[in-house]
């Protein structure tokens, strides 16, 4: 499934990241002011119902 049929067919999206080796994807997706195509999770915060579920470790170094 694409990214595109994602945001238009999914009526909420949950991200799970769990781990140290997520933790600097998961903050540059935050922190990002605008889609990455490098960082494909940056497209799903225009989901109007986006979740994020993270483990300690994974949001280790964001503030959010």
């Amino acid at each position: 499934m694409g990214i595109d049929t994602i945001l238009s067919s999914a009526e909420k999206v949950i991200l799970l990241a769990w781990g140290p080796k997520k933790a600097s994807i998961i903050q540059q997706t935050l922190e990002s002011t605008q889609v990455n195509p490098q960082i494909t999770a940056t497209f799903l915060l225009h989901h109007p119902h986006v979740q994020f579920v993270l483990d300690r470790d994974a949001a280790a170094n964001t503030s959010q």
